[in-house]
């Protein structure tokens, strides 16, 4: 876009401005496509906008303001809003970081958040078989039904109430795998004795852990369940023998040990 601004020397006016000698006189530029008045300077590195008279001048937003950009408009460094309202996409290319908790207006509250088919994150109420993967270490509250399985352990708080049968690990163990050590993700260790006598070896106690340990032999083989170190099992530091068709129920208590 071009224009031409032609100054035109005054002679002195009286009246108004005495004390002028003279003054340029600019013919009007606004038929040129120019809608900045000479005198409107722009400031660096401030936002332009339009006025109400419709010429470019240079603000500052503070407050509520509304600025309308282009249609795909790129931003490049920090921005930093208030209050940003997009429709449409938003691609970011780095990273993008939140000082308050997010809110969208696709989901809803108290709902658990999956994301769709395109990736987007949607509120969805889970019946019927489906699975469902959490976070690392997730905390779960209210009733919580049907079928779960469970990696690692769960803290419980309060009540754990089944309304059905459980079902527990089963390890079963012959003279091949003597001495067997308990693991801490055993419960029900069958050892069958047929084939030769076996040891269980304890490991250190953990509050709460509990064995059915079991001597399943019909040989008269004898099965020898040793406590870890220096720790008790019914109330001595030494082994206990359990024959044929017997079982043993214990539980680690920090102060009286396996009973």
């Amino acid at each position: 876009m071009s224009f031409d601004v032609v100054p035109r020397e005054q002679p002195h006016l009286s009246g108004d401005n005495p004390s002028m000698p003279w003054m340029y006189w600019y013919e009007s530029i606004y038929d040129r496509g120019v809608t900045t008045p000479p005198n409107t300077p722009l400031t660096v590195s401030k936002d332009v906008q339009t006025d109400s008279n419709g010429d470019l001048v240079s603000v500052t937003n503070t407050g509520t303001n509304n600025n309308v950009m282009s249609t795909s408009p790129t931003f490049e460094g920090t921005i930093i809003a208030d209050s940003l309202t997009l429709s449409g996409t938003l691609d970011v290319t780095g990273v993008a970081t939140f000082t308050a908790q997010p809110i969208m207006s696709s989901l809803t509250a108290s709902l658990p958040v999956f994301t769709d088919g395109s990736k987007g994150l949607v509120s969805n109420t889970k019946t019927g078989t489906v699975s469902v993967v959490m976070s690392e270490s997730p905390t779960l509250s209210g009733t919580i039904g049907g079928n779960l399985t469970f990696s690692g352990t769960i803290d419980m708080s309060s009540t754990l109430t089944t309304n059905s049968g459980r079902r527990t690990k089963i390890t079963r163990i012959t003279s091949a795998d003597s001495p067997y050590t308990a693991q801490y993700t055993d419960h029900e260790i069958f050892s069958n004795t047929d084939s030769g006598a076996i040891s269980v070896l304890l490991l250190a106690g953990v509050l709460g852990q509990t064995y059915r340990i079991v001597n399943t032999g019909t040989s008269n083989n004898n099965l020898t369940i040793t406590p870890n170190g220096v720790q008790n099992l019914l109330g001595a530091n030494s082994a206990f023998t359990l024959f044929d068709g017997e079982a043993l129920i214990i539980t680690w208590e920090t102060t009286d040990h396996w009973y």
